[in-house]
Protein backbone atom coordinates (compact mmCIF):
# COMPACT_ATOMS: atom_id res chain seq x y z
CA UNK A 1 0.00 0.00 0.00
CA UNK A 2 3.09 2.17 0.71
CA UNK A 3 4.60 2.11 -2.82
CA UNK A 4 0.94 2.21 -4.80
CA UNK A 5 0.83 5.75 -2.26
CA UNK A 6 4.13 6.87 -3.40
CA UNK A 7 3.22 5.67 -7.03
CA UNK A 8 0.19 8.03 -6.85
CA UNK A 9 2.37 11.22 -5.65
CA UNK A 10 4.92 10.59 -8.07
CA UNK A 11 2.11 10.99 -11.02
CA UNK A 12 0.71 13.84 -9.25
CA UNK A 13 2.92 16.26 -8.03
CA UNK A 14 5.74 17.74 -9.33
CA UNK A 15 9.29 15.57 -8.70
CA UNK A 16 11.75 18.05 -8.49
CA UNK A 17 10.21 18.81 -4.74
CA UNK A 18 10.94 15.04 -4.01
CA UNK A 19 13.83 14.10 -6.09
CA UNK A 20 13.82 10.92 -4.23
CA UNK A 21 11.10 9.84 -6.24
CA UNK A 22 12.29 9.40 -8.98
CA UNK A 23 14.07 6.43 -8.53
CA UNK A 24 10.43 4.82 -7.89
CA UNK A 25 9.43 2.56 -10.46
CA UNK A 26 5.50 2.91 -11.70
CA UNK A 27 4.94 -0.32 -13.52
CA UNK A 28 1.73 -1.63 -12.52
CA UNK A 29 1.38 -4.13 -9.72
CA UNK A 30 5.09 -4.79 -9.75
CA UNK A 31 7.31 -3.92 -7.09
CA UNK A 32 11.49 -3.40 -7.42
CA UNK A 33 13.43 -3.86 -4.23
CA UNK A 34 14.15 -0.51 -5.02
CA UNK A 35 10.48 0.30 -4.39
CA UNK A 36 10.51 -1.81 -1.56
CA UNK A 37 13.62 0.27 0.16
CA UNK A 38 12.33 3.39 -0.63
CA UNK A 39 8.65 2.23 1.25
CA UNK A 40 10.64 0.91 4.04
CA UNK A 41 12.78 4.03 4.67
CA UNK A 42 9.67 5.84 4.63
CA UNK A 43 7.68 3.97 7.05
CA UNK A 44 10.90 4.17 9.61
CA UNK A 45 11.20 7.91 9.24
CA UNK A 46 7.62 8.33 10.38
CA UNK A 47 8.19 5.73 13.46
CA UNK A 48 11.38 7.63 14.71
CA UNK A 49 9.46 10.92 14.11
CA UNK A 50 6.78 9.93 16.67
CA UNK A 51 8.34 10.55 20.57
CA UNK A 52 11.64 10.72 20.20
CA UNK A 53 12.96 13.21 23.15
CA UNK A 54 16.59 15.07 22.98
CA UNK A 55 16.74 13.19 26.14
CA UNK A 56 16.35 10.20 24.96
CA UNK A 57 18.82 10.73 21.79
CA UNK A 58 21.66 11.55 24.59
CA UNK A 59 20.87 7.98 26.56
CA UNK A 60 20.72 5.89 23.28
CA UNK A 61 23.77 7.85 21.63
CA UNK A 62 21.12 7.91 18.97
CA UNK A 63 22.62 10.22 15.70
CA UNK A 64 21.50 11.01 12.39
CA UNK A 65 22.66 9.66 9.13
CA UNK A 66 23.91 12.44 6.64
CA UNK A 67 22.06 10.22 3.35
CA UNK A 68 19.03 8.95 4.74
CA UNK A 69 18.29 11.23 7.48
CA UNK A 70 17.82 7.97 9.96
CA UNK A 71 18.38 8.11 13.17
CA UNK A 72 20.80 4.98 14.51
CA UNK A 73 22.67 3.76 17.53
CA UNK A 74 26.37 3.59 18.29
CA UNK A 75 27.12 -0.01 19.19
CA UNK A 76 30.46 -1.19 20.84
CA UNK A 77 31.53 -3.32 17.40
CA UNK A 78 32.89 0.12 15.77
CA UNK A 79 36.24 -2.07 15.56
CA UNK A 80 34.54 -5.06 14.25
CA UNK A 81 34.43 -7.05 10.68
CA UNK A 82 30.75 -6.66 10.97
CA UNK A 83 28.98 -4.53 8.01
CA UNK A 84 27.73 -0.99 8.55
CA UNK A 85 24.09 -1.51 9.32
CA UNK A 86 25.33 -3.74 12.09
CA UNK A 87 27.69 -1.85 13.59
CA UNK A 88 25.13 1.06 13.53
CA UNK A 89 21.46 -0.63 13.68
CA UNK A 90 18.67 1.41 12.88
CA UNK A 91 16.44 2.95 15.42
CA UNK A 92 13.13 1.84 16.22
CA UNK A 93 10.64 2.89 18.80
CA UNK A 94 9.53 0.06 21.33
CA UNK A 95 5.95 1.24 21.02
CA UNK A 96 4.94 1.46 17.18
CA UNK A 97 2.94 0.02 14.46
CA UNK A 98 5.89 0.03 12.04
CA UNK A 99 8.21 -1.68 14.92
CA UNK A 100 5.75 -4.42 14.82
CA UNK A 101 5.31 -4.94 11.35
CA UNK A 102 8.77 -5.56 11.24
CA UNK A 103 9.33 -8.50 14.21
CA UNK A 104 6.48 -9.92 12.42
CA UNK A 105 7.93 -10.01 9.14
CA UNK A 106 10.99 -11.81 10.92
CA UNK A 107 8.84 -14.46 12.16
CA UNK A 108 6.92 -15.12 9.28
CA UNK A 109 10.27 -16.90 7.94
CA UNK A 110 10.35 -20.79 6.68
CA UNK A 111 11.34 -21.90 10.75
CA UNK A 112 10.01 -21.22 13.62
CA UNK A 113 12.35 -19.77 16.62
CA UNK A 114 12.34 -18.66 20.15
CA UNK A 115 12.07 -14.76 21.03
CA UNK A 116 15.85 -14.25 21.29
CA UNK A 117 16.46 -15.94 17.94
CA UNK A 118 14.28 -13.39 16.07
CA UNK A 119 15.78 -10.69 18.56
CA UNK A 120 19.21 -11.64 17.39
CA UNK A 121 18.07 -11.78 13.52
CA UNK A 122 16.80 -7.72 14.02
CA UNK A 123 20.04 -6.71 15.79
CA UNK A 124 21.49 -7.30 12.17
CA UNK A 125 19.59 -4.29 10.87
CA UNK A 126 17.95 -2.59 14.10
CA UNK A 127 18.09 -1.43 17.54
CA UNK A 128 15.12 -1.70 19.69
CA UNK A 129 14.92 -0.23 23.51
CA UNK A 130 13.95 -2.76 25.37
CA UNK A 131 13.85 -5.55 22.67
CA UNK A 132 13.39 -8.19 24.19
CA UNK A 133 9.97 -7.54 25.92
CA UNK A 134 9.01 -5.68 22.47
CA UNK A 135 9.36 -9.43 20.50
CA UNK A 136 7.89 -10.89 23.39
CA UNK A 137 4.96 -8.77 23.40
CA UNK A 138 4.48 -8.88 19.45
CA UNK A 139 4.54 -12.52 19.33
CA UNK A 140 2.37 -13.07 22.04
CA UNK A 141 -0.63 -11.63 19.68
CA UNK A 142 0.60 -14.20 17.05
CA UNK A 143 -1.82 -16.41 16.40
CA UNK A 144 0.10 -19.06 14.50
CA UNK A 145 2.53 -19.15 17.52
CA UNK A 146 -0.41 -19.77 19.96
CA UNK A 147 -1.47 -22.49 18.05
CA UNK A 148 1.58 -24.20 18.19
CA UNK A 149 1.89 -23.84 21.63
CA UNK A 150 -1.63 -24.40 23.07
CA UNK A 151 -2.21 -26.26 25.51
CA UNK A 152 -4.89 -29.66 24.90
CA UNK A 153 -8.53 -28.73 26.08
CA UNK A 154 -9.87 -30.37 28.69
CA UNK A 155 -11.59 -33.51 28.50
CA UNK A 156 -14.96 -33.79 30.17
CA UNK A 157 -15.41 -36.13 32.69
CA UNK A 158 -15.99 -39.36 31.14
CA UNK A 159 -19.65 -41.29 31.96
CA UNK A 160 -19.81 -45.07 32.86
CA UNK A 161 -19.96 -47.76 30.29
CA UNK A 162 -23.41 -49.28 29.48
CA UNK A 163 -23.83 -52.77 30.97
CA UNK A 164 -23.81 -54.38 27.73
CA UNK A 165 -20.28 -53.14 27.17
CA UNK A 166 -18.98 -54.56 30.87
CA UNK A 167 -21.03 -57.93 31.44
CA UNK A 168 -20.01 -60.99 29.81
CA UNK A 169 -22.24 -62.35 26.98
CA UNK A 170 -21.94 -64.43 24.05
CA UNK A 171 -20.77 -63.25 20.34
CA UNK A 172 -22.76 -60.75 18.08
CA UNK A 173 -25.81 -61.20 21.01
CA UNK A 174 -25.72 -57.45 21.52
CA UNK A 175 -24.69 -56.29 18.23
CA UNK A 176 -25.49 -57.74 14.87
CA UNK A 177 -22.80 -56.30 12.32
CA UNK A 178 -18.99 -56.71 12.17
CA UNK A 179 -17.04 -55.76 9.06
CA UNK A 180 -14.28 -57.23 7.69
CA UNK A 181 -11.50 -56.54 5.13
CA UNK A 182 -9.80 -55.58 3.07
CA UNK A 183 -9.78 -58.42 1.07
CA UNK A 184 -7.66 -59.65 -2.45
CA UNK A 185 -10.36 -61.15 -5.12
CA UNK A 186 -8.55 -63.28 -7.18
CA UNK A 187 -9.21 -61.43 -10.78
CA UNK A 188 -7.49 -59.97 -13.64
CA UNK A 189 -7.50 -56.43 -11.91
CA UNK A 190 -6.53 -57.48 -8.65
CA UNK A 191 -9.32 -55.62 -6.63
CA UNK A 192 -9.70 -55.32 -2.85
CA UNK A 193 -13.06 -55.45 -1.35
CA UNK A 194 -14.98 -54.75 2.20
CA UNK A 195 -17.35 -56.96 3.40
CA UNK A 196 -20.09 -56.52 6.35
CA UNK A 197 -21.54 -59.35 8.90
CA UNK A 198 -25.07 -59.15 9.87
CA UNK A 199 -26.13 -61.54 12.22
CA UNK A 200 -29.68 -60.31 13.36
CA UNK A 201 -32.53 -61.46 10.87
CA UNK A 202 -34.52 -58.47 10.78
CA UNK A 203 -31.61 -56.09 10.51
CA UNK A 204 -30.37 -58.31 7.83
CA UNK A 205 -33.64 -58.40 5.84
CA UNK A 206 -33.95 -54.43 5.76
CA UNK A 207 -30.14 -53.85 4.83
CA UNK A 208 -30.41 -56.14 1.92
CA UNK A 209 -33.10 -53.91 0.98
CA UNK A 210 -31.82 -50.57 1.05
CA UNK A 211 -28.31 -51.96 -0.57
CA UNK A 212 -30.23 -53.39 -3.68
CA UNK A 213 -32.11 -50.52 -3.98
CA UNK A 214 -28.87 -47.87 -4.42
CA UNK A 215 -26.11 -50.23 -4.79
CA UNK A 216 -27.22 -52.93 -7.39
CA UNK A 217 -26.60 -52.06 -10.96
CA UNK A 218 -22.21 -51.93 -9.06
CA UNK A 219 -22.50 -54.11 -6.81
CA UNK A 220 -23.95 -57.68 -5.94
CA UNK A 221 -25.27 -58.17 -2.65
CA UNK A 222 -25.04 -61.66 -1.07
CA UNK A 223 -27.11 -63.24 2.06
CA UNK A 224 -25.02 -65.82 3.88
CA UNK A 225 -28.18 -66.22 6.01
CA UNK A 226 -28.85 -70.09 5.39
CA UNK A 227 -25.60 -70.85 6.01
CA UNK A 228 -25.25 -69.56 9.48
CA UNK A 229 -28.00 -71.51 10.86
Amino acid sequence: MTVRALRFIKQTRNNRKLPWLRSLSINGNNMTKGDYNIAERLLIQQAQSQNLMEEEKEKWSLFQHKYNNLWKSNSRLEESELEHESKYPIYLPNYNCVTKLIIMQKQRGPTSCRNFTYLSELRHRFWIPKGRAAVKRTLSWCMTCRRWKAKPFKLPPMPNLPDTRVKRSRTFEKVGLDYLGPLSIKSNTGVERDGSLFLHPLLLEQYILKWQKICQPRISCMSCRENLK
